[in-house]
């Protein structure tokens, strides 16, 4: 099935991120995508982890607020960047905003941080209070408030089942706008209803880009068969090399071997010999 963990699964592959942090753990079902070489943080005031996964990561349960007022988070990390961050904590858009402009401080300039939830369904799915099944609350705002808020950021909105993911290029750890306008930016952006969505999805899709199914599967496939290519020439080269390495063994021992002969005494005792059998082959010739 197609949905934002086949997504995540390819992010995890194709960036190989060395530092992994996860806002929203749940089952742990984000963070078994990362390599077993990816150090992984996982945040969770409540997480439903199996026996057998609680030693594989570091999970601080606890809410992200506290995360990241924390003294640790930069150090559970070896203080490295933030190669790769997956926000889907609780689906309201203050929390959502802090989330991010907290992770954005621990990234680097290569980093990558992916929203969850911000495609919304319908005006139900997408309220700040759950009614529904399935809830993406109002993380929508988020995208919006980005877009206004933040244009150096460039935003890829991928849609997928149930409810999409932006990926969050460009991020900037020593900016603080976002941070330090927070209180005026939820007093702007909360008393938002459901239509002022509904009215700027033409302007969000303008400012971004939406990859769909169809399309982001025919990139894969094109990643997929550069890759093989580069095996397979990698694999060439492999072989050339042994090869190479193969016969210069054995033109280093030849070489060896004529020195030695040619250091002989019996080689130079015969020369004349040999020379004289040379005249007479070239004489027998003519």
């Amino acid at each position: 099935m197609f949905d934002y963990f086949t997504v995540l699964s390819h992010l995890h592959q194709s960036r190989r991120p060395r530092t992994y942090l996860e806002i929203g753990v749940f089952r742990g079902d984000g963070l078994r995508l990362a390599s077993d070489d990816t150090l992984c943080v996982g945040v969770d005031p409540e997480p439903v982890l199996a026996a057998e996964d609680e030693d594989r990561w570091h999970i601080a349960e606890m809410t992200s607020d506290a995360f990241f007022a924390g003294p640790r988070p930069r150090e559970l990390f070896g203080n490295r960047p933030v190669d790769l961050v997956f926000i889907d904590g609780l689906h309201l858009f203050e929390y959502a905003l802090r989330d991010f402009f907290n992770a954005e401080h621990l990234a680097g300039p290569e980093s990558l941080i992916v929203l969850h939830d911000v495609l919304p369904i319908d005006a139900a799915t997408a309220s700040r209070e759950r009614t529904t099944d399935d809830w993406t609350g109002d993380v929508w705002r988020l995208v919006l408030c980005l877009l206004d808020r933040r244009p150096d950021l460039d935003l890829s909105i991928i849609d997928v089942p149930p409810s999409g993911l932006c990926l969050v290029r460009g991020v900037n750890p020593e900016d603080t706008t976002l941070e330090c306008g927070y209180e005026a930016i939820v007093e702007h952006y909360l008393p938002m209803g459901y239509e002022e969505w509904e009215a700027r999805v033409a302007d969000v899709r303008e400012r971004t880009t939406r990859t769909r199914e169809s399309e982001y599967w025919a990139l894969r496939r094109d990643l997929d068969a550069v890759r093989d290519r580069l095996a397979e020439s990698a694999a060439e080269c492999a072989s050339l090399r042994g090869r190479l390495a193969e016969t210069e063994a054995r033109v280093a021992a030849l070489t060896r071997q004529i020195e030695a002969v040619s250091a002989s005494s019996s080689w130079r005792l015969t020369a004349p010999l040999r020379r004289a059998g040379s005249m007479l082959r070239r004489d027998d010739g003519a």
